[in-house]
Parts: structure tokens; C-alpha cells; sequence
């Protein structure tokens, strides 16, 4: 009798463990990482992974940029910028690397980690927060506090255009042939911009800083999340959104398919949404256990990947995780390569590299 007692206990705490959705990795697969690489000095502020999944550049407060192969945890090469690494990108080849901090804009090549060139800003005053590079590594765009935004084509350190953004941005999206740059600022506005220009097509202003946008790969629709705890949804032609949905708290972090279908995002209210482009209803959601940082998106829409304090992958039909893992710590970065077959993660002092398999 004891023992059913106590079997009967177990599935009851399962039942209420399922119903909530709160304990959600305990009842889905469990994965390994390819590798880890550890470095208690430094605390990784960004990721990025080539399409194919071959390279993963990452940066934060060590001052150095970093570039992985995939088949290895030691890195190809390193670079110390002489200050903290805010933010790096990585074209969609691998063969260029593009990264920003409190010195400026590095730009590399994959063949060597001396810089192909270097934008110098005011450290006092200045402060890369993010760049971002089109597909073929042709153009960067650079951007931060406390109002300059740049565009660079990968030839020289001599910017093409010089925005100016009042109070800065701190998140920025370019479209894969470059033309079109979608930013976020601080003060409360989305903008896009055409390449050759800098007057913006236009702006939009919603109730709250925007913490994060994305850009589909023709530039023909942009995503956004913001502190005023919406997703918004855009057609470059119009600055009036196709539709906003109203989440429990901010949005942290979206991301879009490079055909603009599909929209995923997340934030604190610890929700992972996965919405259509026709409709500001999600396809599903999930809840996780904290607070999310960190969405990626594979190029079809296939594969969707979140970071709170476990890395989950999902497939777009299923709001069940196919895997997760806990590193117990909260996760900073993640990005999916386009196929969906590699996610590279930045958790603390350390970066993980998973296959999707």
C-alpha cells in the first residue's frame, strides 16, 4: 500500500509539473554540447555563427574578439581590441568578421585576426553597441551612443553615411544585399533607413525604448520588440505597423525567417511566441522558467532556438522543445545557423557550440 501511495504522489506532482509548464526541461530531452570553451576572465557579451555553421565569432569583456571553427573549442585566432567587445557579426560565408565596442569598428577577415581596417571613436564619449554585417560582408553598419549611426562598405574605414539618431541605438538589422538598415533607439523610435541616404524612409515611435529588431532578408519586413512590452511588425513601405501584440512584460529579443513568415521573440514575462506574419495571434507559445534574453530563427523557419536559463531548441509545428540544456546560468547570446543544424550560445564565463541532432 505504501508504495502505491507513494507512486500515486509521483504522478500527481508530474501532473501538476506538466499542467504548469514551469519545470518544462525536466520533462524534455537533455542535450550535450559539441564542445565548451572557458574563460574565467571574461564575461561574453555577443555571438554570431555562419550559415553553415562552420565559424562562430564572439566578443565581451576580456576586450578581445574571438573566431571558432566548429570542430574545435580552441579558437582559430583571437584580437585585443584594448576595450570591451560590445558586439560582433560574422557574413553569411564566414569570411568576414565585423565587431564594435568602446574603441570603435573592427573589421576582419577570417584569414588572419590582424583587422583588413579600424574606425576610431571617442571612448570617453562614444560607445559601439552594435554592428551588424549583410550576408556577402559588403557592408557593416555601426552604431551606438550617444547619436551616430555608420554605414561602412567592407573596402575602407570611410563611412558611406552617417546617421544621426538622437539619443542613440542599441540595436540595429540589415537586409542581405545591404540596402536596407531597420534601428532601434533609446528614444523610443524604429527607424529604416535605404542605404544611400541618411534621412530615413521612416520612423515609428511606440511607448518605450526598443530592445531589440529584425530584418527579413529582401528588407521587405522588419520585426521589433520593445520595452513597452509589444511586438510590432512592419512592411518597409508603410511606418504604420501590419499588426502589434501585447505581451505580459517587454520584449527582450526577436528574430525573423529570411522570407519574413515567421516571427519569434521572448522577454521577462518568460513567454517564447512564435507568430505568422499574417497575424498578431501566436501560432503557440511556451512558457519558460525565467526570463528570456536571447531568440534565434533558422533562415526558413524550420528551427527556433531561445535562451533564458536553459538553451531550447523547437521545431516551427511544436511549442514542445525537441532538447534544452541547463548550464545554470542565464544565457546572454544565442544564434542559429541558417540551416537550423548548428546553435552557438554564450552563457557566462563560457561558449557552447550544439548540433541541432
Amino acid at each position: 500500500m505504501k508504495n502505491i501511495q507513494i507512486s500515486l504522489l509521483g504522478t500527481i506532482v508530474l501532473l501538476i509539473i506538466i499542467g504548469t509548464g514551469i519545470y518544462l526541461s525536466t520533462i524534455t530531452p537533455a542535450k550535450r554540447p559539441l564542445w565548451i570553451y572557458r574563460n574565467k576572465e571574461l564575461v561574453w557579451n555577443s555571438i554570431s555563427i555562419s550559415s553553415d555553421g562552420s565559424y562562430i565569432t564572439a566578443g565581451g569583456w576580456d576586450n578581445k574578439v574571438y573566431l571558432f571553427n566548429k570542430s574545435s573549442s580552441t579558437p582559430l585566432w583571437s584580437y585585443d581590441t584594448d576595450d570591451e567587445v560590445k558586439s560582433v557579426r560574422i557574413s553569411s560565408d564566414g569570411s568576414y568578421i565585423a565587431a564594435g565596442g568602446r574603441k570603435g569598428v573592427f573589421f576582419f577577415s577570417r584569414d588572419n585576426n590582424i583587422p583588413l581596417w579600424y574606425y576610431r571613436i571617442d571612448p570617453i564619449h562614444q560607445s559601439i553597441e552594435q554592428v551588424v554585417i549583410s550576408s556577402d560582408g559588403n557592408y557593416i553598419v555601426a552604431g551606438g551612443s550617444p547619436e551616430d549611426v555608420y554605414i561602412f562598405s567592407r573596402e575602407d574605414n570611410i563611412p558611406l553615411q552617417n546617421y544621426k539618431i538622437l539619443g542613440g541605438i542599441g540595436t540595429a538589422a540589415i537586409s542581405s544585399d545591404g540596402k536596407y538598415i531597420a534601428a532601434g533607439s533609446w528614444n523610443d523610435n524604429i527607424y529604416l533607413f535605404n542605404r544611400t541616404s541618411s534621412t530615413p524612409l521612416w520612423s515609428y515611435q511606440t511607448d518605450d525604448l526598443v530592445w531589440s529588431v529584425a530584418i527579413s532578408s529582401d528588407g521587405n519586413y522588419i520585426a521589433t520588440g520593445s520595452y513597452d512590452d509589444k511586438v510590432y511588425v512592419f512592411n518597409k513601405d508603410s511606418s504604420s505597423p501590419l499588426w502589434s501584440y501585447k505581451t505580459g512584460d517587454d520584449i527582450r529579443s526577436v528574430d525573423i525567417s529570411s522570407n519574413g513568415n515567421y516571427i519569434v521573440a521572448g522577454g521577462r514575462d518568460g513567454k517564447f511566441y512564435m507568430f505568422n506574419r499574417h497575424s498578431s495571434t501566436p501560432i503557440w507559445s511556451q512558457k519558460i522558467v525565467s526570463w528570456i534574453w536571447s531568440v534565434s530563427i533558422s533562415s526558413d523557419g524550420d528551427y527556433l532556438a531561445c535562451g533564458a536559463d536553459e538553451v531550447y531548441l523547437f521545431s516551427r509545428d511544436d511549442n514542445t522543445p525537441l532538447w534544452s540544456y541547463g548550464a545554470g546560468e542565464i544565457i546572454d547570446a544565442i544564434d542559429i545557423s541558417s540551416d537550423g543544424s548548428y546553435l552557438a550560445v554564450a552563457i557566462g564565463y563560457q561558449l557552447y557550440l550544439f548540433s541541432r541532432d
